[in-house]
């Protein structure tokens, strides 16, 4: 009898601890199979064998075209100046000394006027005095103005044909964008272009 009870109890005891391990088995297992699924990489987005557009490169080529003659002003004749006003407009000139300071400025009459005087005859406001270059050729952007001269120091401006000038002003339709080089009392070397106000 004794013998008998004391394989039930081993037995049972058996029982008892395999019903444990069969559980963590299972539990073992889920983890097993979570961990798997995270490990797995994603896959890999599909190929169209097309280059994203942040990646393109693109490249132009731009030509720039220097007008010849030794005075040449972008747009003749300028249009679009407002009375009392201003408009930048681009000037070029060719043939000057190289490497002497250029003298560039809007004046009411031409240099070959026997009684031309830079002082008397050229906006002082108008004065440019771009860089020297090695060619003696180049270009800078002058404010051509419509209505008196800008100081309001010379009884004089720049005007259209329809234009009334205030009184004691003179009224020129037609100006001119000088430029020359070392002094601006260099006649010598002086060029210019007349232009009007459209």
């Amino acid at each position: 009898m004794t013998d008998t009870r004391h394989v039930t109890r081993t037995t049972r005891t058996i029982r008892r601890t395999r019903r444990p391990a069969l559980a963590l088995a299972v539990l073992v297992s889920g983890v097993v199979t979570v961990v798997a699924a995270c490990a797995t990489p994603p896959a890999p987005p599909p190929t169209t064998g097309t280059v994203p557009p942040t990646t393109t490169l693109t490249t132009t080529t731009t030509t720039t075209t220097v007008p010849t003659g030794p005075a040449v002003l972008a747009e003749n004749p300028v249009a679009g100046v407002p009375l009392g006003g201003t408009k930048a407009v681009t000037f070029f000139w060719n043939g000057q000394v190289p490497n002497q300071l250029i003298y560039v400025d809007i004046c009411r009459t031409t240099t070959s006027d026997p009684t031309f005087q830079p002082g008397e005859d050229c906006a002082p406001l108008s004065s440019l005095n771009p860089t020297a270059t090695p060619t003696g050729s180049g270009s800078t952007t002058v404010s051509i103005f419509r209505g008196p001269e800008p100081s309001t120091d010379l009884p004089w401006g720049c005007f259209r044909a329809t234009d009334v000038a205030p009184p004691g002003v003179q009224r020129n339709t037609t100006c001119y964008v000088r430029v020359t080089s070392n002094t601006l009392f260099n006649n010598t070397a002086a060029r210019e272009v007349a232009f009007t106000l459209a």
